[in-house]
Formats: C-alpha cells, sequence, structure tokens
C-alpha cells in the first residue's frame, strides 16, 4: 500500500509539473514528466508498476491536455510495455546505455504521438518537438542517475 501511495503522489507531482511547463510554442522540448516518472517506476523493482495505471495516467493526461481521449495512454503504454517485457535484461545496462534506452523510450513516444495527431488531420510539429528525448535524458541524468547504484 506505501508503494502504491507513494507512485501517486508523484503521479500528482508529475502532473503538476506538466500543467506548469507547458508543451506548446517555445517549450515544446521539455520533457514529458509523466512518461519519465512511469519510466522510472517501470525500472524501480519495489514500484511493482502495471499496464493498466500506466494507461490510466495517459487518461489523465488526455483529459488535462484536452487531446483525444486514449491518445496518451496509447502512446506511452507501448514503450512502457517493452521496457516492463525486457526488464530483466536491461537492468545490466550501465549508464550511457541507460541514457541511450530513455531517449529511445521518449522518442517512440513522441513518435506515436506525432503519428496518432497527423492521422487525425492535426497540424505538424516543429523541429523543437524533437529536442525533448535530448532534454528527458538531461533530467533522468541529473535527477535519476545520481541516486541509482553503479552497476559495472
Amino acid at each position: 500500500m506505501r508503494d502504491f501511495l507513494v507512485v501517486v503522489l508523484s503521479l500528482l507531482i508529475a502532473f503538476c509539473l506538466t500543467m506548469l511547463i507547458p508543451q506548446a510554442g517555445e517549450l515544446s522540448f521539455s520533457p514529458p514528466w509523466i512518461f519519465l516518472l512511469l519510466c522510472y517506476w517501470a525500472v524501480s523493482r519495489s514500484a511493482g508498476l502495471r499496464l493498466t495505471l500506466v494507461f490510466c495516467a495517459g487518461l489523465l493526461l488526455d483529459v488535462f491536455t484536452g487531446v483525444t481521449f486514449g491518445v496518451h495512454g496509447l502512446a506511452m503504454i507501448i514503450p512502457l510495455a517493452f521496457l516492463l517485457f525486457f526488464y530483466r535484461s536491461l537492468s545490466r545496462l550501465n549508464r550511457v546505455q541507460h541514457l541511450v534506452l530513455i531517449f529511445f523510450l521518449v522518442f517512440i513516444y513522441q513518435a506515436i504521438l506525432v503519428c496518432i495527431h497527423g492521422f487525425m488531420g492535426a497540424s505538424t510539429v516543429s523541429a523543437l518537438y524533437w529536442l525533448s528525448p535530448l532534454s528527458s535524458v538531461i533530467v533522468w541524468a541529473l535527477i535519476v542517475m545520481p541516486f541509482k547504484r553503479s552497476r559495472h
């Protein structure tokens, strides 16, 4: 029960960051806070993250951002299902490989969002949008990596 409360509290903080730092305009390169947090809980053994929680968090993000219902849920569940399925083999990655993995997970998440919006006839995204995986790696390196034990 304690782990569940920690996950919910951290999700509330991630939702606040998402709402305080807009994803539109010049700040479109900001990291997807909720997705990064869900990646963290997916690689953390103590959380026991379930894909149902991932999809529900995506649905809440859809409600808060005003996009079509289910877009973020689908975009989040695909890369996180990969992460959860291959967790045992991914846990042996060193720090640089871990950062590359986060880069590609965020890139896939954002590519799915662009594809879904493209199928619905939404406008194209700016080049700054594709800097978000890089900003996510920087945030991950500054916040998560110092607390993880080195595995060599």
